[in-house]
């Protein structure tokens, strides 16, 4: 506790009282944001040394005021991750107009939503007969509109009770049909 006493609170209200062209955040959704002292000087790291042609050079003073008013951190919750994705929104709509360092913003913001999602929505691990009934669902297929990687009916039955598996073929003739990788109809050991 002792060591929080040391750390400066700074909010997006100490920046500047005024909101930034196309990055307003709700009073409510207002946080603290706490830094660590550190020698680190974030403004020097964040300055272009060249200039290229195509390429737009990110002033550290207008990206510190960004990120102060966005505080972008690792979403924990659904709301804070809708929070980043309407600021994220905002900036995605400017389209051309959108500045170098508006870009920067999306892409630290992008990385952060992307994370998050990545952890909270992991895709269920599907068997290769599970992976085959879902996508047979999906597309509202029964057993005979598989009779063109599958010799029999039976033998489509057999793959989706889980008492064959599928060979390299049939994985190949699967993944060309639903426009996905046909490793994913192999079982592979673990």
């Amino acid at each position: 506790m002792c060591a929080e006493r040391f750390r400066p609170r700074i909010t997006s209200d100490a920046v500047s009282s005024s909101t930034l062209p196309g990055i307003s955040i709700d009073s409510s959704e207002r946080s603290t944001m706490s830094f660590k002292p550190s020698r680190f000087n974030a403004s020097s790291a964040i300055k272009s040394t060249t200039r290229t042609p195509g390429k737009r050079i990110v002033r550290g003073a207008r990206y510190a005021e960004l990120l102060a008013e966005a505080q972008p951190v690792l979403p924990r919750t659904l709301k804070e991750n809708r929070r980043l994705l309407r600021i994220l929104d905002r900036l995605i709509d400017k389209g051309a107009s959108r500045t170098a360092e508006e870009s920067a913003l999306a892409e630290v913001l992008v990385t952060l939503i992307s994370r998050f999602e990545q952890e909270r929505y992991r895709p269920a691990k599907l068997t290769p007969n599970e992976l085959l009934r879902a996508l047979m669902e999906e597309n509202n297929l029964r057993q005979r509109e598989l009779l063109d990687v599958f010799p029999t009916r039976s033998r489509v039955s057999e793959v989706l009770a889980g008492k064959r598996g599928i060979t390299r073929e049939q994985a190949a003739a699967l993944g060309a049909r639903f426009s996905i990788d046909p490793a994913a109809f192999i079982e592979w050991p673990a």
